[in-house]
């Protein structure tokens, strides 16, 4: 194969800058959605990269990390656990979300009166898990 072949093409190109920086678009998914060649996972990382659209990326995290917090905001008046929140942002947001994110989220941006009483019904959210664990096992018994 000649470097002719191993170009970038405007199609290519133009796909790679409108869909990197969007949230929920991972590099596998642009791979296999992008026009012309396949081009491989670190190729289109390096290109990216080159293109500076890594920080366009970050810019979006941003964004997107100021509209989890009011969903947060919701899912902690809801007393909903971590695992849950996250597991509800990860589909709504069609992007991972790990619990750990949730957690430094709602520690650094939610009123610190209503992460100390989120904190506060922890208690209460473990014996409902067990009450609901323990009514299902009696079902299936």
């Amino acid at each position: 194969m000649n470097s002719i072949d191993n170009r970038w093409h405007t199609a290519e190109l133009d796909f790679l800058v409108e869909h990197y920086p969007l949230p929920g678009w991972t590099v596998r998914e642009i791979q296999l959605a992008l026009p012309g060649r396949r081009r491989t996972l670190s190729a289109i990382k390096r290109k990216a990269s080159y293109l500076q659209l890594s920080r366009l990326r970050r810019d979006a995290l941003a964004v997107i990390h100021d509209r989890m917090v009011e969903d947060i905001y919701d899912m902690c008046v809801l007393d909903y656990t971590v695992a849950r929140m996250a597991a509800e942002l990860t589909s709504q947001y069609r992007m991972p979300v790990g619990e750990d994110l949730v957690g430094r989220l709602m520690r650094e941006r939610l009123n610190a009166c209503t992460y100390r009483c989120w904190l506060q019904r922890s208690p209460e959210r473990l014996v409902r898990g067990q009450v609901r664990g323990w009514e299902t096992t009696r079902r299936a018994a």
